[in-house]
């Protein structure tokens, strides 16, 4: 499949505004895309918003870049190890939990971020099982634990057959023992500043930050996306609606996020077909 290249500059320095959705990713296997990215701040003294505008995520959307995430809490200060809270998508806000999938890992998102699965299910830890507390930096590498129905797992890499390459460890070994791994155990991932953030790598991580989850070893972030089809007539549709940033495509996040973009006097479908090469445009039509 071809990709579409993008290349958006957005100014980030707009007040303050809170948004909810009820969007689904409707899930489905799909194959490669990129995007390119180059955002600037119109405020380069001040971080961007926490919560982005609904103005600022139509725009992104729809200029196709893929979001990123941040913490929902009652806390304030600075992230540490082992603290627990919840961890939405940038855009929607929707948060993620462990959920039951057909296939892939059972990861996924509720609307309703009381409905996560053990509460405050995430944590950020510098080592495996480590709750002391310390502070955490923007580019520490740190293990990402989720409360699972059997108890806390981390999320680790590991090539599967369908769905995006991760799966759940309980332990250094048996995040190494995964397909793929290249010998890295649970603490494999980096929050990094997101694109047009004041924020750079060795600054404290605060709660209200928007942060970006790299994961070191294919040295690429996440993101919220939907897995549209597996390329068949009727489509053919799998669970799970994660995928790797550079992965991610333009009607692939257009769909993610559709019903945001009709609250806002979009039409996702006519928007995504303008985006879809024109071997799929039957599977998207069915899709839609």
């Amino acid at each position: 499949m071809h990709h579409c290249s993008t290349r958006v500059a957005a100014g980030l320095g707009l007040a303050l505004l809170t948004f909810a959705t009820a969007a689904s990713a409707a899930p489905g296997g799909s194959k490669m895309g990129k995007s390119d990215l180059t955002v600037f701040s119109t405020t380069p003294a001040s971080p961007p918003p926490t919560t982005l505008s609904p103005a600022d995520a139509k725009r992104l959307i729809i200029d196709g870049t893929p979001g990123d995430w941040k913490f929902v809490t009652s806390a304030t200060g600075g992230l540490t190890s082992g603290k627990r809270l919840k961890l939405a998508s940038d855009y929607s806000g929707h948060c993620l939990t462990y959920k039951s999938q057909d296939a892939g890992i059972n990861l996924g998102h509720v609307g309703d971020c009381s409905g996560t699965t053990g509460g405050d299910n995430f944590s950020f830890d510098k080592g495996v099982g480590d709750t002391a507390g310390g502070a955490i930096k923007f580019g520490d590498v740190v293990g990402i634990a989720v409360s699972t129905n059997n108890g806390r797992k981390y999320v680790c890499y590991g090539q599967r057959d369908n769905g995006i390459n991760l799966n759940w460890g309980a332990n250094d070994a048996e995040c190494k023992a995964r397909n793929g791994s290249k010998g890295n155990g649970a603490i494999q991932w980096k929050l990094m500043p997101v694109a047009g953030s004041s924020k750079k790598v060795g600054d404290p991580v605060d709660l209200t930050d928007r942060v970006s989850l790299h994961n070191i070893v294919i040295d690429k972030p996440v993101v919220k996306c939907a897995r549209i089809y597996k390329v068949t007539l009727p489509p053919t549709w799998y669970a799970g609606d994660l995928k790797w940033r550079d992965d991610c495509m333009h009607h692939e996040l257009i769909w993610t996020h559709k019903d945001l973009l009709r609250s806002l006097g979009e039409d996702p479908k006519a928007l995504a077909l303008s985006f879809v090469p024109a071997q799929y445009r039957a599977i998207l039509e069915k899709v839609f």
